[in-house]
């Protein structure tokens, strides 16, 4: 059994219910992947994920913990990818859904987790002597 409905408003303007907006594609994230852990200190963190077809714009929620769940942004993006500056070393999850005509929305992605580390230092390849890095041996 479906229902679809009209509604017109005082100012004459219509809006549907479109079931099949609401059934639409999940966007598929991209990143940063489930499970990460990001290193950068600036904690400047860039989210994406694929387009869904018939959507105006997306909207992107990000969270963080420091004992609790709670919203950091929910913005509304019209591309497919965002950067936001995220806070202290934190455990963080984020999701995305369309936003389509009449800001109407789609289906919340897959919820995806991350954390920050930013104490954790990457691997530095060891300096050895210039003149052995370029073939020449010293004597």
């Amino acid at each position: 059994l479906l229902f679809i409905f009209c509604v017109t408003s005082a100012n004459g303007q219509e809006f549907k219910n479109n079931p099949d907006l609401h059934k639409g594609e999940q966007p598929r994230l991209l990143g940063p992947s489930n499970g990460s852990t990001l290193t950068k200190y600036t904690r400047q963190t860039t989210f994406s994920w694929n387009p869904v077809q018939g959507a105006k714009a997306y909207e992107l929620k990000v969270e963080y913990n420091d004992g609790q769940w709670k919203e950091l942004k929910k913005i509304k993006v019209e591309g497919t990818r965002a950067t936001i500056d995220f806070i202290g070393d934190n455990p963080g999850r984020w999701g995305v859904r369309a936003v389509y005509e009449n800001n109407q929305t789609g289906i919340w992605s897959p919820i995806w987790v991350f954390k920050y580390n930013t104490a954790a230092k990457e691997a530095k390849p060891k300096e050895g002597n210039k003149n052995e890095k370029m073939g020449k041996r010293q004597k």
